[in-house]
């Protein structure tokens, strides 16, 4: 069977088998969409999948986590006159605190209330998913929940405190049973990179400086804040994307940037007041980020006023 790790099984002198997985305390997840998996246990070790599923917008890594509280619900027994009767296993849900800020927090909003399902991370860099026994092709799917809630976040309140975002997480006796029976680890001494430090896409703000009918000057920030997102491609069709009101695409002709400004100059042809400037979807973008070879973003559509 798939997803055990490698070890003996022999038995110790004290007569108790070896544990083949170590698992260690969840110290992030990675969120995804629905209906996404890792097609085999050989894609799920692939450090490419990975960041390929970040850059389709398929997989998303949540902050690293400060603290965890497991709220389960207790075992269901109903009392009978003949003796105790077993009801169902009783639902789990997990409180979880990530470490985080008020534009982080801005961005994780978004995914509160939607569907999907999460791999777990431990602290030496596994992660949990479930498998169908049956599949002889071991995928690993995530776990499934039934309750996925980004909740008030915890304010910075003083030195020892941080800025968190909390989230709930809660499943069902149907789910339960399947994150404790189809139980999958891909142990992080398999693998020969650390599921802890892939990140994920960068959220990047346009902003237009100037617009005429024959020249765009943006600029690049990381969103919500001033940080200038640098290195973004000079080809035509790279990076950026430029479109008329009713979706056409208008190409530019040259692409520049200021220094390292995050200042660009797009060079086009017949712009008009309405058209849209915005960067391509993630996966279609030329421009990764040099760590973990993970991309960008863009944050909205803007609507250009032409002078």
């Amino acid at each position: 069977m798939a997803y055990k790790g490698s070890c003996s099984n022999t038995l110790s002198a004290t007569n108790i088998k070896k544990i083949c997985i170590t698992w260690s305390n969840m110290s992030r997840f990675w969120k995804t969409i629905p209906g996404f998996y890792f097609e085999s246990e050989a894609d799920a070790q692939d450090k490419d999948k990975v960041l390929e599923a970040i850059q389709n917008e398929q997989l998303f890594p949540f902050p690293l986590i400060d603290a965890v509280e497991v709220e389960d619900e207790d075992t269901a027994i109903d009392e009978q006159p003949l003796g105790e009767e077993y009801i169902r296993i009783g639902k789990k849900k997990w409180k979880i605190k990530s470490f985080s800020n008020p534009y982080k927090d801005a961005q994780l909003r978004p995914h509160s209330n939607t569907e999907g399902g999460w791999y777990q991370l431990d602290a030496l860099g596994g992660f949990r998913g479930i498998e169908d026994p049956n599949d002889a092709n071991n995928p690993l799917y995530p776990i499934p929940y039934r309750l996925f809630t980004i909740e008030k976040p915890e304010e910075n309140v003083g030195a020892d405190s941080a800025f968190k975002t909390n989230i709930a997480i809660g499943l069902n006796d149907t789910q339960v049973n399947r994150y404790l029976d189809d139980v999958a680890i891909v142990e992080g001494a398999d693998i020969a990179w650390n599921a802890l430090d892939i990140e994920g896409l960068t959220p990047v703000e346009l902003e237009v400086q100037s617009a005429s009918a024959t020249t765009i000057v943006v600029a690049a920030t990381v969103a919500g804040t001033d940080i200038p997102v640098t290195g973004l491609s000079d080809t035509p069709s790279g990076d950026f994307n430029v479109e008329t009101a009713a979706g056409v695409e208008i190409v530019p002709s040259l692409i520049s940037e200021d220094g390292t400004t995050g200042i660009y100059t797009l060079t086009v042809t017949g712009l008009v007041t309405g058209d849209v400037i915005a960067l391509n979807k993630p996966s279609e973008m030329t421009t990764t980020l040099i760590i973990d070879g993970v991309g960008y973003k863009g944050d909205t559509d803007v609507v250009m006023t032409v002078a």
